[in-house]
């Protein structure tokens, strides 16, 4: 008897033995899962003295600026005025790259929202006044592209762990004349040819290296004047909008890139004009036209099949002159930016696309916004 009393305490003992380390694995693992991801906004001023604005977007809308900001650049100046898309995230590096007078600048970004400059930034491969600049990641490698104003080219890098930037050895990439917005989706890169009215359009390579599509540049007809370009998030579709007041939407062929005005468009807005069109918003189910014009700042178009669009009947103002903008990926949050300050909105009426505020932030002197980028980290 005595040695079966035994057993079952021995027993007992390996169990409890267990129990404990399991509850030891747990509140070691606890640490991890309760630290929640914040998510941050970042706005690009490259103009002098310019910098990159940063705050916290917290769960409500509201904005928090972050300690440091702005955070002065090492590259500023140019001829960028507006939505140039001059800036771009990538999550596995957990950096972010601007585009400036000189090359490419990459920008850590810590856990509490501030950045850290990687060194060696600027970087410069040659040609100048870097414009758009888009990030796509193929595997594990990571590949940051920027349009060269000045030269009429597209030129690669392959990012470093620490995210410094090494120039392709296939770069540059033709493009139109004037490059300045880029975007990236997927595979797939798009620019904007503000010169000769034109878009270029590409396929990544897992090499980095960009093919252009068969019909780039590509010359949508009767444009007038377009600066930045915006893809759907699977790359689909690609939208403008342009100084005569038109949202013109492209399929985009999925192995070449090329591109394909769809039958129906383009698409008429209420919003915009001559230097007032500032670009096309895209969420999951609606494309707004943003318009630099406070009384008239936006217009939403419902996103039906294949990408054409339906204009709801509704437009709204907003507080601030809109120069550049930005929705996280799942469209809850929306963020505009303009010299005088930074809006935050969501979709409130899912059928319209009816815009509602959230928080309003004032500068206290006017920037120059070229870029508003959203980072969840």
């Amino acid at each position: 008897m005595a040695v079966a009393t035994a057993t079952r305490e021995a027993r007992m003992a390996r169990v409890w033995r267990t129990i404990g380390w399991l509850g030891l694995a747990v509140l070691l693992c606890m640490p991890r899962l309760a630290l929640a991801k914040n998510q941050y906004v970042y706005v690009h001023d490259r103009n002098s003295p310019g910098g990159i604005y940063a705050w916290r977007l917290d769960k409500d809308g509201s904005l928090t600026s972050v300690d440091g900001s702005p955070f002065p650049l090492v590259d500023q100046g140019g001829t960028c005025v507006g939505n140039c898309q001059t800036m771009a995230y990538s999550p596995k590096r957990k950096t972010l790259y601007t585009g400036g007078p000189d090359g490419v600048s990459a920008w850590t970004v810590n856990k509490d929202g501030t950045l850290t400059l990687v060194p060696g930034s600027p970087f410069s491969p040659g040609g100048s006044d870097f414009l758009g600049t888009g990030v796509v990641q193929a595997g594990k490698r990571v590949f940051v592209y920027a349009s060269s104003f000045s030269d009429n080219n597209v030129y690669g890098f392959e990012t470093n762990k620490d995210g410094s930037l090494v120039e392709l050895a296939a770069s540059p990439f033709a493009a139109g004349e004037g490059p300045n917005g880029l975007a990236a989706r997927k595979k797939f890169v798009f620019v904007a040819n503000e010169t000769d009215g034109s878009l270029s359009s590409y396929v990544a390579q897992k090499d980095g290296t960009l093919v252009p599509s068969p019909s780039s540049p590509f010359f949508p007809p009767n444009v007038n004047f377009t600066a930045s370009v915006s893809p759907d998030a699977r790359g689909k579709v690609l939208y403008t909008f342009d100084d005569a007041m038109l949202v013109r939407a492209f399929a985009v062929d999925k192995k070449t890139a090329a591109l394909t005005q769809l039958a129906d468009s383009p698409f008429t807005s209420a919003v915009g004009g001559d230097i007032l069109s500032k670009g096309v918003l895209v969420t999951k189910k609606f494309a707004y036209a943003i318009s630099l014009e406070p009384a008239n700042a936006w217009q939403p178009f419902k996103i039906g099949k294949k990408g054409t669009l339906e204009a709801t009947g509704i437009q709204g103002e907003a507080p601030i002159t809109t120069e550049t903008f930005a929705a996280d990926k799942k469209g809850k949050r929306i963020v505009f930016a303009g010299d005088d300050g930074v809006v935050t909105y969501t979709i409130g009426d899912k059928k319209q696309g009816q815009l509602t505020q959230l928080d309003n932030e004032g500068f206290i002197s006017l920037i120059n916004p070229t870029a508003v980028v959203m980072v969840t980290r």
